[in-house]
């Protein structure tokens, strides 16, 4: 079974003269998001940048277990681990915290939240 459903988008026109953009598209979208752990990011930042885990390790004082731990995806990237990676390659710690977030949001099985009845709540 394909992980992907039809989806319609309808678009509107930005001009009143667009009326051509009153079609019907149909789109293909996943049916969940597609995460990758940030270990795989990590190594591909490496890889490409000729940077070894060890040399990763010493510039952060820790352990090279962890860093191969986090590339391997048997770690996650905690907010501590996200802001030094952030600051090691000028990047938003946010950018790690989310592909985390994303990652362990997309191992969950959804069926098991599917009896959960939502409150309804106040406009």
């Amino acid at each position: 079974m394909s992980s992907y459903q039809k989806s319609q988008i309808i678009t509107e026109p930005c001009h009143p003269d667009d009326h051509h953009l009153n079609e019907v598209f149909m789109m293909y979208q996943p049916r969940r998001t597609i995460a990758v752990h940030p270990g795989e990011i990590l190594q591909e930042i490496l890889d490409q940048n000729q940077i070894t885990q060890s040399q990763v390790a010493q510039r952060l004082t820790m352990a090279q277990s962890k860093i191969n731990e986090i590339c391997r995806g048997k770690r996650g990237v905690t907010p501590d681990m996200a802001m030094r990676l952030g600051k090691l390659f000028g990047q938003n710690p946010l950018f790690w915290l989310n592909l985390q977030k994303n990652w362990e949001l997309s191992q969950l099985d959804e069926s098991v939240y599917a009896g959960i009845e939502p409150f309804q709540m106040a406009v």
